[in-house]
């Protein structure tokens, strides 16, 4: 398999514009993510993220053999994926990707949730509920679940040698309630996002911290409307008191408390530690 052909990437939902793809990603959890071919630079791509509340796009530059985002080179698409599933964006680490599939058997809803389609229909996967019941979005925009035996991801049909698909499968009728709907969330802003931060680190392990830890703010964290926030300046020393698996972290600067993002701070060596 060629990694640096799109199409055999599962999460590359070729041309959407980014109104079609905030539709898709809004309100779904932190860290779906899907990529786009560029409305505005053809060759270049877009990786779209549910993070903060909003969809935040980032530019993908294609630079002959090689593709930048920020100020990251990669040699490909898989590798950029592979990076940021270890490391933060803004707010989050990539988690799940929406994805495509080709319908190979027909399929009639039976439940009032369910979503029919004939074989040849293509599919957006928009969550995987469960094992073998996936709920997906149809070109007409219409939603709701479908056997995940009836379908197969894009990516692996247009691999060399795919296998021709047996005789239709029976999906188990077993099936969870659904999930509640998305919470409300803010607007996204129409402000195109080029770049990434530049200071990513890995991310943190979920556990409190135990004894002393002390950090070096990198840059200004300052957030006026928001009280559970620590606020600090660039080089200010902070004492971190747990770490959360979800990028924040609650700390402690002179008599203040509160939380802030571990990709605002560096860790200060325990030879170093103001203790």
């Amino acid at each position: 398999m060629s990694r640096s052909n799109p199409n055999q990437l599962s999460c590359y939902l070729g041309r959407l514009s980014r109104s079609e793809t905030d539709k898709l990603l809004l309100g779904r959890k932190p860290g779906t993510f899907l990529i786009r071919d560029s409305s505005s630079i053809p060759g270049d791509f877009v990786l779209a993220v549910s993070e903060g509340g909003k969809v935040s796009h980032y530019i993908i530059n294609s630079k002959g053999s090689q593709y930048q985002i920020g100020e990251n080179t990669f040699p490909d698409l898989h590798s950029i994926i592979d990076f940021y599933k270890k490391h933060f964006l803004d707010t989050t680490n990539l988690q799940e990707p929406l994805f495509k599939v080709l319908a190979q058997y027909p399929f009639s809803a039976k439940d009032a949730e369910d979503l029919s389609f004939k074989k040849g229909d293509v599919l957006i996967v928009v969550e995987q509920n469960e094992e073998k019941w996936w709920t997906a979005i149809n070109e007409q925009g219409q939603k709701g679940l479908i056997p995940e035996p009836y379908v197969k991801k894009l990516c692996d049909l247009q691999q060399p040698g795919s296998p021709v698909p047996p005789a239709a499968p029976q999906p188990n009728d077993q099936r969870r309630s659904m999930p509640p709907p998305a919470t409300t969330v803010q607007n996204n802003s129409d402000v195109r996002r080029t770049s990434v931060p530049p200071n990513m680190r890995p991310m943190p392990p979920t556990a409190e911290t135990e004894g002393s830890m002390y950090v070096r703010a990198t840059r200004k964290h300052l957030m006026p409307y928001d009280d559970t926030t620590l606020a600090f300046e660039k080089g200010d020393i902070i004492k971190v008191l747990k770490k959360y698996d979800n990028g924040k972290w609650f700390g402690q600067k002179g008599d203040r408390t509160g939380y802030f993002q571990f990709n605002y701070v560096q860790v200060i060596p325990a030879s170093e530690s103001p203790d």
